[in-house]
């Protein structure tokens, strides 16, 4: 009875969300959608055996499962900003009150919007380290015109972050929807930054990411700036399984002088490009190299994979590049 009790709670619980639990559900079918008598009621207490369908409790879970029918045909409506307003940091801050108020930033009006930007102004930092706001911020930035995403820019600049948040597990989240929605002269000064502390974060785990972004999204001056470290730093970037993802965006967004010229960089550290065929992450670099040289050049370069074609051929990724090697 206890049990049959605490389903009835949680799925009352449940009564504001789209959709209850699967096991609620699960368990609501067991309960209800049968006519004859369950093989375990008969442990129940004597006084609910006979008529327990027509219990308290069973009224109680029989009005949940309606409640649960008609939510799986009707939308259910928000409250407007009552529910959150006021309160946006606070649930933001735990899982289940983050996908809250992000169902709510699904269908809110820019001025509500506007309203959940002023009341997180003040934990900025917080909410980009936290594993559940960091969500709610990462939509505030998708959402928002990019002129009121500037508190997020400027509560970092003021703090001196930007490195930490690159190199952050959720931070470096918060600075790739910045650079991907956000005009090339308002994260001017946050990709100088990064562009100037490249080697400190391009082999980081979470790091690279920022850079790859910047690869993809930035200004053609950042990816200049960008693609002269890959040149000069590639053994060093070659060797490490996040500087390989560094190098495999240089080679796909950088402009065609820079990558032939990584490309060249590349010949001159024979274990560079083993290194890279036989990478998850570097593999894609080390075909993109063998399609930008010409003669000689791609000569060379087929010769220092074949020179390795042993190792090459016992990694999976290695085969992808021998394969593609042999189709050219």
């Amino acid at each position: 009875m206890a049990a049959v009790a605490a389903v009835a709670g949680l799925v009352q619980q449940q009564r504001l969300a789209s959709s209850p639990p699967f096991p609620v559900k699960v368990l609501l079918g067991r309960l209800l959608g049968q006519r004859q008598r369950n093989t375990w009621e008969s442990h129940l207490p004597g006084r609910f055996q006979a008529d327990w369908a027509r219990s308290e409790v069973m009224e109680t879970i029989c009005e949940a499962k309606s409640v649960c029918q008609s939510s799986s045909d009707e939308k259910v409506v928000m409250p407007q900003g009552s529910c959150v307003t006021g309160r946006v940091w606070e649930l933001s801050s735990c899982a289940e009150g983050s996908r809250e108020v992000q169902a709510f930033m699904d269908e809110a009006e820019e001025h509500d919007l506007l309203s959940m930007a002023q009341e997180l102004s003040s934990h900025v930092w917080d909410a980009m380290r936290c594993p559940h706001a960091n969500h709610v911020m990462q939509k505030l930035v998708t959402r928002l015109r990019p002129s009121h995403n500037q508190f997020i820019i400027e509560a970092l600049e003021r703090e001196g972050l930007f490195i930490q948040a690159a190199r952050h597990k959720y931070g470096c989240r918060i600075l790739q929807r910045l650079i991907e929605h956000c005009p090339s002269e308002q994260v001017e000064h946050l990709a100088d930054v990064v562009v100037n502390q490249v080697l400190n974060i391009a082999c980081h785990p979470y790091g690279n990411h920022v850079i790859g972004c910047l690869f993809e999204h930035g200004t053609e001056t950042n990816k200049t700036a960008l693609s002269k470290t890959v040149q000069d730093y590639i053994q060093v970037l070659g060797s490490d399984p996040h500087g390989m993802g560094v190098i495999s965006h240089a080679m796909m967004f950088a402009s065609e002088d820079d990558r032939l010229a990584i490309a060249r960089s590349s010949l001159n550290m024979p274990s560079v490009l083993p290194s890279m065929a036989c990478s998850r992450h570097g593999h894609p670099a080390v075909q993109q190299i063998l399609t930008m040289l010409d003669g000689e050049e791609h000569q060379k370069a087929r010769a220092i994979i074949l020179a390795e074609e042993a190792q090459l051929v016992a990694s999976r990724y290695g085969r992808i590049v021998l394969a593609g090697k042999e189709r050219r």
